[in-house]
């Protein structure tokens, strides 16, 4: 019954918060659908700190994009997609979440679920700081594999702005997860539950940025030259030079969230 109230209670929210994100074209209309749709899962099958953590991560998300707008009006013509979310964007990043409140509802293996889910919220976190925050630095980001310089923009770089803000986005959530821990459950405090969502949290980034440099596919526009994310530019196609056209920015978001969430697992059994 309890898990009812609370999914009518996030049904409620996310309708609510969704719309206004919906007409600030924050999301698409399927965005909004699938954001309500992963609101209720996660209220009835997660802990309520994690909806705070959840909360905290949206909140920074849209305030730092409302930051970076203000400050650069630079126009994204590297990535796939804008910032408007649509339902695979949404899906990509929550369902290694979603996948972990439901092991964390059956108890499966008898793991700290909650220390799990937070490791993901803060990598998550971190990586969209990164991307965020990374584009106002003044100098081009680095390939991550072969350290040449890329555009701001495009997937697998990094820059020593965007490295930062990943630092400051996982430490926002592993702090508040490890003192909210510590202050209102009966578990004593131990460094793991700060260090495991921080250390992993800007470890998710950077495979993150890795998997963009290696497998999502990157494309030559045939007009300009330019290297860009987007099948089409100049309204004409654009040629695959690298990655798998398969594997856009969505499936390096849905692997990476996956990869974190096994190396959390191996952590907590060892």
């Amino acid at each position: 019954m309890i898990t009812f109230y609370f999914a009518a209670g996030g049904l409620l929210f996310t309708a609510v918060i969704g719309f206004f994100l919906y007409i600030a074209n924050y999301l698409t209309r399927s965005g909004y659908f699938t954001f309500i749709l992963l609101g209720t899962f996660l209220a009835a099958f997660s802990p309520p700190v994690i909806w705070f953590l959840l909360g905290l991560f949206f909140g920074s998300a849209i305030l730092i994009h409302a930051l970076k707008k203000y400050l650069s009006k630079k126009e994204d013509t590297i990535g796939k997609k804008g910032a408007t979310r649509d339902a695979k964007q949404l899906l990509a990043n929550s369902l290694p979440l979603a996948s972990c409140a439901l092991l964390a509802y059956f108890n499966v293996l008898n793991l700290n679920w909650t220390l799990l889910m937070s490791t993901i919220i803060a990598a998550t976190t971190a990586d969209t700081w990164a991307s965020e925050i990374g584009l106002l630095s003044k100098s081009r980001p680095y390939n991550l594999v072969n350290f040449k310089k890329v555009a701001p923009g495009l997937s697998g770089g990094v820059s020593l702005l965007g490295s930062l803000a990943a630092v400051g986005g996982s430490l926002l959530i592993s702090a508040t997860y490890a003192l909210g821990t510590w202050l209102f459950t009966p578990q004593s405090f131990t460094g793991a539950l700060l260090l495991i969502p921080l250390l992993l949290g800007v470890g998710g980034m950077l495979i993150d940025s890795l998997l963009g440099a290696t497998l999502q596919s990157k494309y030559q526009c045939q007009v300009c030259g330019k290297i860009t994310e987007q099948e089409n530019h100049h309204q004409k196609p654009c040629r695959l030079i690298s990655g798998y056209r398969f594997i856009d920015n969505d499936v390096v978001n849905l692997m990476s969230g996956y990869v974190i969430l096994l190396l959390a697992i191996i952590l907590q059994i060892i």
